[in-house]
């Protein structure tokens, strides 16, 4: 026969309402934060699952910034390469224009001074800058305008580098294009020999294709 003394009985009693007011105040914590592991001793095996969750939610959200920030500088520069062509257009335009022949001095002056407008213009669209302020078409200088202009001439500022963001495990996309590949290094296809005269009548003769095949190309 086991005796039981008071004291025991009183502590049995004590032991379990603690107990209970433990697991009243975890299923508290459970409802007040909705979750129902607050912290890893509730249940190591969760606990542990949770934090790989959590890893992955986060990588996956950085992707998806990445993801975003990619999308939007290339709509931007799509953009900017948009007005360059519109006004590479114009100049087109002018430079047809200025060979009619029946044009007077005004005219052409008219027309030279909208060249030097356009070319402005599209030194503008070169140095267009992104929402924190870098240049989208000086390569890694972002913090340089990609063109400068120097005597007189607009020189590339910039260097060849080319921007990447990774937006899924091992899978980046390029998110910039130097401006020295786009507006600097443009093929000529015809050249003019250095024994041309200087046309006295605002005409230039005895042009000559050097290379064919890369005109055609």
């Amino acid at each position: 026969m086991v005796r039981i003394s008071s004291q025991q009985i009183f502590s049995g009693g004590i032991n379990r309402m603690q107990d209970i007011n433990s697991d009243l105040v975890k299923t508290q914590q459970q409802i007040s934060t909705g979750k129902k592991v607050n912290q890893p001793s509730d249940d190591p095996v969760a606990a542990a699952r949770i934090l790989k969750l959590d890893q992955n939610l986060s990588r996956l959200e950085t992707y998806q910034r990445n993801a975003d920030l990619a999308t939007n500088r290339l709509k931007q520069e799509e953009s900017a390469l948009s007005s360059a062509i519109d006004i590479i257009q114009r100049v087109r335009e002018l430079t047809v224009q200025a060979g009619n022949g029946s044009l007077s001095a005004s005219d052409r002056k008219s027309i030279s001074s909208e060249l030097k407008e356009r070319l402005g213009q599209l030194a503008d669209v070169a140095n267009t800058r992104d929402a924190s302020g870098e240049y989208i078409f000086s390569g890694f200088q972002g913090g340089s305008p990609a063109f400068v202009k120097e005597d007189g001439a607009w020189t590339y500022n910039g260097d060849e580098g080319q921007r990447v963001l990774e937006i899924d495990d091992g899978v980046t996309v390029p998110i910039s294009d130097h401006g020295k590949g786009i507006f600097g290094d443009v093929p000529a296809t015809v050249s003019v020999t250095d024994t041309i005269p200087k046309p006295a009548n605002g005409f230039i003769s005895g042009l000559s294709l050097k290379n064919e095949s890369a005109l055609q190309a």
